[in-house]
């Protein structure tokens, strides 16, 4: 879930829960307690566990996390989850002995939604509300093994059953993240905030001669701003590569595709981030499509997901 206070001023091994070893699995971490609780595995299935029992089969493992932008989510948005997935009663070391972890599956059975795509989110207790309290593991069963009944519990299932036919949710490492990782940084989601702002910052200023209004937190595109009686939409990516590939969720493609002749694309190319204890960034240009259609992609996988590469120039 949260990752508890450590997390706020250190990087937990959460950060890794969808990274595919070189074995073709992942190994996921969530701290219980002080760091080193044991799993209540009875709590889990609903059958009596002896002591000899440290590891649980088939089962499904489900992560969560506060979004970071949005607030107002009802509580913590689903990240992604492992199927037939092993539990471990406690926690376990990995083979180089570098990181912990607490459950493993094997790739093709680890699902993780992109970041623009996650909203489905999970209630906070409260009275009259049996959400998710404070605790990092939430079960599905009581103390007494009976089963948890909740309405939110078999929406969050039922969602999760139909993103599994979604090609769009993947354990896929991004490009981006390889390249911040190859260059020593420590935190993915840190950096990424910082190129994201900063694409933001400087797509705002290129534009300063319109009023344009940030829609980034409520829509499916970053900006948009009235020409004349009509209303154009922005869409802004931010990258630290000098010639980087464009991926848009299938929520962007879908509303480009509605609105092809008035939208843009502007991306913000060859950012630089200044790692440290505050991160800082600037960026070199910036290149900016008009009319943006998703048929003209370099490759598209599938209607839910799309790649382009953006080609050089300004818009006139």
């Amino acid at each position: 879930m949260e990752g508890g206070k450590y997390t706020l001023k250190n990087l937990g091994w959460e950060r890794d829960n969808f990274l595919i070893d070189a074995d073709g699995r992942a190994r996921g971490y969530f701290a219980i307690g002080s760091g080193t609780q044991a799993i209540n595995l009875f709590r889990v299935n609903g059958r009596p566990q002896t002591d000899a029992v440290q590891k649980l089969s088939g089962i499904l493992v489900i992560f969560v996390a506060p979004h970071p932008i949005r607030d107002d989510l009802d509580g913590p948005v689903v990240v992604g989850w492992y199927r037939n997935a092993t539990l471990y009663r406690e926690e376990q070391k990995s083979a180089n002995g570098t990181r912990a972890f607490r459950v493993e599956a094997a790739f093709a059975d680890v699902y993780c939604i992109p970041s623009a795509e996650r909203d489905l989110s999970i209630p906070r207790a409260r009275p009259g509300v049996p959400g998710i309290g404070q605790s990092n593991i939430y079960y599905t069963r009581e103390p007494d093994g009976a089963k948890r009944e909740f309405v939110w519990i078999k929406r969050v299932l039922n969602s999760i059953a139909e993103c599994e036919t979604d090609s769009f949710v993947t354990p896929v490492v991004s490009a981006e993240i390889q390249a911040e990782r190859k260059a020593g940084f420590q935190s993915d989601p840190r950096i990424r905030k910082v190129v994201e702002d900063r694409a933001m910052q400087v797509v705002c200023l290129y534009f300063n001669r319109l009023s344009l209004k940030n829609t980034s937190k409520t829509h499916s595109y970053d900006y948009s701003y009235l020409d004349g009686q009509t209303e154009r939409y922005i869409e802004v990516k931010g990258s630290q590569q000098e010639d980087p590939v464009i991926i848009l969720t299938r929520n962007e493609v879908a509303f480009a595709r509605q609105h092809s002749a008035y939208m843009e694309l502007c991306v913000v190319h060859s950012i630089v981030v200044k790692d440290g204890p505050d991160s800082d960034s600037y960026s070199r240009s910036f290149r900016a499509l008009h009319a943006v259609e998703p048929g003209h992609a370099r490759t598209c996988s599938d209607p839910l997901r799309m790649q382009t590469q953006p080609n050089a120039g300004r818009p006139q």
